[in-house]
């Protein structure tokens, strides 16, 4: 039966009468090999035979290639001949009491009639007819619901949903299994709500997940909450052109997403309307719309973090939390929305800044200003695009020779022009005409040629390009130098932990400015390395050769492949931005975004940022990824157990499965990285003890 009748699943009545025209009459069977009952000769959708293709073809003036390549492909598969059967899903517990609950008289049979009705989708409804008396029992494929959607069909609109696979893909692998598929609106009708159940569903789990953090850190109900998170947005399409953004919030300690915001710049029904009604129409039709429209953005692409952000944040206090320290990236203006977001509350002034904040205490002030923390891994990445940005100005050719070569052009150009009026003067034939033109192009690109050969590379002021091999700046030196101030950020603030800030300040500005002085140069070699670690232990080879032998002394290999001492004016201003004290007091924890990035990469795992999704998708993948994050697969059972869903043993093995594997490689990350600590530790431990054996023996030594 066509599967555009599935539409009506909701309406399906069970009690109407069998029509006249069931297709056929047959002994039941069920197979044995397989759960499934195959019936023959069912109705199928007109297919698009080859004379339709002709007519579509001939129709049109001209043919694309894309006709021309696959026309005698349809055509050819238009006329395939075809096995007529399709499959039917078949809960084996309600056949088993269907059939030993139908009628059938003494020394009578069974007939089975396949689809007594039209199908819903993988809802049959087919029925058991006894050989002597013709009377009927109804059998369909799974227990009928009086109301709602139809099991077998629910099933498959939630698998469509947290697998994000959509319609089309659905409905090939139905085809494949002989299955009938819902019609195209319905599945997405139903797929939609369920979405919007997801989401009401999550941010209930965001409430029970706020009362086991408050438990954690031993807080009243009746008291508000300071928490540090990390905030960041992604977007639904690349280069600030996406029509949606999805903003996380994630408590840096517990590790839970407690929140989230679906930015959108667009709203499909509106956008509908607007097409069909006049404007005073639809105006009037807005104002009962406006409270559910979809578009929440007007603004940029770019901006969507920042108005994600600041919802968030104005709905803590709902939930008895202050977002006190808030860790981002410093790629969005986000932070600067939601500075003052408590302070505003407080005074009951949206427009309160930071210009008029003076009937507030210094301490009001300090408890309710929102403090910004950087991720270390982003400020990291600065390095890399200060570096860009030096490469771009010091390398090159130099603008001298350039203006020097527009001119030469402008006076070639010049002298062609004086002799066409020189020529056109004297009247010469035009065969003469062509020659001299011809002379003088001839003239003017071996002049062009020389002063392009005589073009030079910028130099620095020893000489040398900026570029090129050891001793210069190259694409490996750039990513030591980028490793290298990331790693100090990282063991600075590991030892810092118990200094008071000033003091933390100060050591993490020591690490982090001999991450980049140590590959310098200088004449002077106690200031170039005045910065490094001291001891036999250092990371630093100059400090470490103090306390070794001359024969196992390396310093001098390694300062041949450092950079030249020019590079060290030039990077100084570099040097002095990242270590500036109120950035890295922004990097006194170490925190980074790692799971801010993971949740966004769930998102679009569920949603392929190649294909087009609307508001309601985008917002219920986005629900699905947090309760991924926060419980795994298995935090669906209680989702699926609200909705009706059936916990199969098969349902319940698939989620714990992918649960089980995630457990066992976050166990297995963490042993392997104590695992390198340890031997890194035993390599020092050993180092340290051949190095107070070294007296004791040696080639020549007594």
């Amino acid at each position: 039966m066509s599967s555009d009748d599935s539409f009506f699943d909701e309406n399906f009545e069970m009690d109407s009468p069998i029509r006249p025209s069931s297709r056929i009459l047959r002994s039941s069977s069920i197979s044995s090999e397989s759960n499934s009952i195959i019936s023959r000769d069912v109705y199928r959708k007109p297919r698009v035979t080859a004379d339709i293709v002709k007519e579509i073809v001939s129709g049109s003036s001209k043919s694309s290639r894309s006709v021309q390549k696959i026309k005698l492909s349809v055509e050819s598969a238009s006329n395939y001949e075809t096995n007529n059967r399709s499959s039917q899903i078949f809960d084996m517990s309600h056949l088993k009491e269907c059939i030993e609950s139908a009628h059938v008289c003494q020394g009578g049979r069974l007939e089975l009639i396949i689809d007594t009705k039209m199908n819903f989708g993988l809802f049959h409804k087919n029925a058991l007819k006894c050989s002597i008396c013709d009377h009927t029992t109804n059998l369909t494929n799974f227990p009928t619901r009086s109301n709602g959607i139809q099991e077998p069909n629910h099933c498959l609109y939630s698998a469509g949903a947290i697998s994000g696979i959509g319609y089309d893909a659905t409905h090939f692998l139905l085809s494949l299994l002989g299955l009938s598929t819902p019609h195209r609106d319905n599945f997405y009708k139903q797929v939609h709500n369920l979405y919007d159940q997801l989401f009401y569903f999550a941010h209930q789990d965001f409430l029970c997940l706020i009362d086991d953090v408050r438990r954690a850190n031993q807080c009243e109900l009746n008291v508000v909450m300071d928490l540090t998170i990390s905030l960041d947005g992604t977007w639904k399409k690349r280069g600030h052109q996406s029509l949606y953004g999805i903003v996380f919030l994630i408590d840096a300690e517990s590790g839970y997403c407690l929140d989230f915001e679906t930015v959108s710049k667009r709203c499909e029904l509106c956008e509908g309307k607007k097409r069909t009604l006049t404007t005073i129409q639809f105006e009037r039709w807005y104002t009962t719309h406006q409270s559910t429209c979809s578009k929440t953005w007007d603004g940029t692409s770019g901006g969507m973090e920042k108005e994600g952000a600041r919802k968030i944040f104005e709905r803590s206090l709902e939930k008895g939390l202050r977002y006190k320290h808030m860790i981002s990236d410093g790629d969005s203006s986000a932070y600067e929305s939601v500075k003052l977001t408590y302070i505003k509350k407080l005074l009951k002034d949206e427009n309160a800044n930071e210009s008029n904040l003076s009937q507030l205490s210094p301490e009001q002030y300090e408890a309710n200003v929102v403090i910004k923390e950087d991720c270390i891994n982003h400020v990291k990445k600065r390095v890399s695009t200060h570096l860009k940005t030096l490469k771009n100005r010091h390398s090159g050719f130099e603008k001298p020779i350039e203006e020097n070569l527009a001119s030469v052009i402008g006076t070639a150009k010049d002298s062609e022009v004086t002799n066409d009026e020189s020529s056109d003067s004297n009247q010469q034939s035009p065969s003469e005409d062509d020659t001299n033109i011809s002379l003088l192009a001839a003239s003017t690109r071996r002049v062009v040629t020389r002063r392009r050969q005589r073009r030079r590379r910028r130099r620095l002021a020893d000489g040398k390009m900026y570029g090129g091999g050891v001793g210069r700046m190259t694409k490996l030196m750039e990513h030591k130098l980028a490793d290298s101030y990331g790693i100090a950020i990282r063991q600075s603030s590991a030892i810092v932990k118990n200094l008071d800030q000033d003091q933390a300040v100060l050591t993490m500005q020591r690490y982090c400015r001999a991450a980049f002085l140590h590959n310098i140069k200088q004449s002077d070699r106690e200031l170039q390395h005045a910065c490094c670690p001291t001891g036999f232990d250092s990371w630093c080879s100059y400090q470490r050769d103090k306390h070794v032998s001359p024969s196992q002394r390396t310093d001098h290999v390694k300062n041949t492949k450092r950079l030249d001492a020019v590079f060290l004016d030039i990077l100084t201003p570099m040097i002095e931005s990242l270590t500036d004290p109120s950035l890295l007091r922004r990097c006194l924890r170490g925190m980074t975004q790692n799971a801010n990035e993971s949740i966004n990469s769930v998102v679009w795992s569920i949603l392929s940022k190649a294909k087009y999704h609307g508001y309601q998708s985008v917002r219920g993948a986005a629900a699905i990824s947090s309760i991924f994050f926060n419980r795994g697969r298995s935090g669906l059972v209680k989702f699926f157990h609200q909705a009706g869903i059936p916990i199969t043993e098969n349902l319940l093995d698939a989620l714990l499965e992918k649960d089980w594997k995630r457990i066992e490689k976050a166990e297995n990350h963490v042993q392997r990285s104590e695992a390198i600590r340890q031997r890194k530790d035993q390599q020092r431990i050993q180092a340290q003890i051949e190095a107070d054996e070294e007296m004791d023996y040696g080639s020549g030594l007594f």
